[in-house]
């Protein structure tokens, strides 16, 4: 399984020092349907499987008319109350990785990293990392899109500054260029 992240980044993006999350973390599926609100890790609290089988199951419309704007510093505050909501974040695109096709989801999925606006982060900037279950032929790096999904814990990183990291995992199907 894959995720994607949200996390406390440089203030420029040239030194802005982030991997797809693919690669480092894996999920157990939990059997329920339920999102796990008591462990905000994502590597631990099997949200992913859960959020891509809603997203799966939802269209993008609904999943964007469903889903409210909300800044990274409103969710980093309260990390526990948002797991499982649908948010829309606004941000400039990092960088895109398509993965491979998997037996266990259907479809096409990337990650989408961006650059989004935070001023209660101490460098300006909140990196998202946006797990998406679409095509991403319209999605390149400095594009300003509006991604859509559930927010389904956080992931702890080091960042390209040598510091830890605390980033909020997304999950979704749907963006819109700004």
């Amino acid at each position: 399984m894959y995720f994607a992240f949200i996390y406390e980044g440089p203030r420029d993006s040239s030194e802005v020092s982030v991997s797809p999350t693919h690669q480092q973390y894996q999920s157990t599926p939990r059997q329920t349907t339920q999102f796990n609100a008591s462990d905000k890790s994502i590597a631990t609290n099997g949200n992913f499987i859960i959020a891509a089988n809603k997203i799966l199951n939802s269209s993008s419309s609904a999943i964007w008319q469903a889903a409210q704007s909300v800044s990274p510093a409103n969710v980093t505050k309260s990390p526990y109350s948002s797991i499982g909501k649908l948010y829309k974040l606004n941000g400039q695109v990092y960088k895109v990785e398509e993965f491979p096709p998997t037996p266990n989801l259907s479809g096409q999925w990337a990650e989408v990293l961006l650059l989004v606006n935070n001023p209660n982060s101490p460098t300006g900037t909140t990196t998202v990392s946006f797990f998406y279950n679409g095509d991403i032929n319209q999605v390149n790096a400095n594009t300003y899109i509006i991604c859509a999904g559930y927010f389904i814990g956080t992931y702890e990183s080091q960042n390209a500054l040598g510091g830890t990291v605390e980033g909020l995992v997304l999950v979704g199907n749907v963006f819109r260029s700004q």
